[in-house]
């Protein structure tokens, strides 16, 4: 398979200001409830005994509920 010339413009899906706006909003909500989610999922997981602790994330938890919010999110603007 030849490599791709990924040097033009690019012919993806391109989202008008309000729907950009719109998504920026809808991330920054969901955000919130996923970083509660990712808080309560590391508190209980220092419950557990260590060897169900053992697949523990040693990642931010910021950065967690940020990609679980546009992971969610994104899954809206596929409709």
């Amino acid at each position: 398979m030849a490599n791709a010339d990924v040097s033009g413009p690019r012919t993806g899906l391109r989202l008008r200001p309000s729907e950009r706006l719109g998504y920026q909003i809808l991330v920054k909500l969901a955000f919130v409830l996923c970083l509660g989610f990712v808080l309560f999922e590391r508190l209980a997981s220092r419950r557990r005994p260590t060897s169900a602790a053992s697949g523990r994330r040693n990642g931010s938890v910021i950065a967690e509920a940020r990609a679980a919010a546009h992971a969610a999110i994104g899954y809206a603007y596929l409709a």
